[in-house]
């Protein structure tokens, strides 16, 4: 990450899904955060953005994340194990 300015969102899902996104406009990547402050998915995903859309699916228990990437929207799902 580099120093400056980030536009950051936070999102509670309940039952300890809490979500924090961290956009890196320069290089253009959104960095994800669970509740205990590890990085969701092993690595940022790019997004030129200046914010994401994120929802939780209970039936999968995954996240589906929505982004730009350039002028196109990428949807992306993630799955994560909670503690």
């Amino acid at each position: 990450m580099t120093s400056g300015m980030k536009p950051v969102q936070f999102f509670d899902f309940g039952k300890g899904r809490l979500v924090v996104a961290v956009t890196e406009t320069g290089p253009g990547q959104v960095f994800l955060y669970d509740g205990q402050g590890r990085l969701l998915g092993g690595d940022p995903l790019p997004s030129t953005g200046t914010g994401i859309g994120l929802a939780y699916d209970a039936t999968t228990d995954s996240y589906r994340l929505v982004r730009l990437v350039g002028p196109e929207p990428r949807r992306t799902e993630l799955k994560v194990a909670l503690p």
